[in-house]
């Protein structure tokens, strides 16, 4: 039964436009799969399969504590395209993303915390063989802490600033890839430095989003006063 009869019809401009807004979104989303990637790469070329075996350890908690980001992530970013579409400023459809991203902060103190006295009794007695990859995976746990005002970076998408984005994104690349080659040359391989280099890497790719949508609210509020006046 369909009450309403429909037929597929292909338009150019459409699929132009479509291309346009997300391909942008692509290049921009593989960039940090790309660098885990070349990371592991590092971690194994440099410090042997054993070595990129303890590491794995790392993965495991990293994907297990980005679970909580995302899900806020999920719901922030089409209220925030919603207030978007209803005509909200920019300011306000910024702002719908820090009340959550400080109960993120939040969170990740606790989860810093929690994990700082149960992590190690946890791979002792469950996983004894990784304990050579405990200190890497303690230091991510300050990854929910760092990492807690990602959701606001919707900000990007939701005005089509993937530009400003990817430069965020590798600007953290370039910091944590000095960061490795300058702790290798001077103290030699050690898993820590990867998880250390991520924190890092992170701090600064959300010290430069935060630049860039506190500089784009800027501009904006420059033009729309401006119109207000003279238009």
């Amino acid at each position: 039964f369909r009450p309403i009869r429909v037929k597929p019809r292909w338009s150019t401009e459409y699929a132009r436009r479509l291309f346009n807004t997300g391909l942008p979104i692509q290049i921009v989303g593989q960039l940090m799969p790309l660098w885990n990637t070349l990371k592991n790469t590092i971690i194994f070329s440099l410090g042997g399969p054993l070595q990129f075996g303890y590491y794995a350890l790392v993965n495991v908690a990293t994907s297990t504590i980005s679970t909580i980001p995302i899900a806020f992530s999920q719901i922030i970013y089409p209220k925030m395209a919603i207030a978007y579409g209803e005509g909200k400023s920019n300011d306000q459809v910024y702002k719908i993303a820090v009340k959550p991203a400080w109960v993120l902060f939040v969170i990740g103190i606790f989860i810093c915390i929690g994990g700082y006295f149960l992590l190690p009794v946890t791979i002792e007695y469950l996983m004894p063989k990784y304990i050579p990859g405990m200190r890497a995976a303690m230091w991510i746990l300050l990854f929910p802490i760092v990492s807690a005002f990602e959701p606001a970076n919707n900000y990007f998408n939701v005005f089509e600033k993937q530009k400003q984005y990817f430069l965020a994104g590798l600007a953290g690349i370039i910091v944590s890839t000095i960061y490795i080659a300058v702790y290798y040359y001077l103290f030699g391989f050690s898993l820590e430095l990867f998880t250390q280099s991520l924190i890092i890497g992170t701090i600064v790719q959300n010290m430069m989003c935060y630049y860039f949508i506190k500089n784009h609210i800027k501009q904006s509020s420059g033009e729309k006063v401006f119109k207000e006046t003279f238009v």
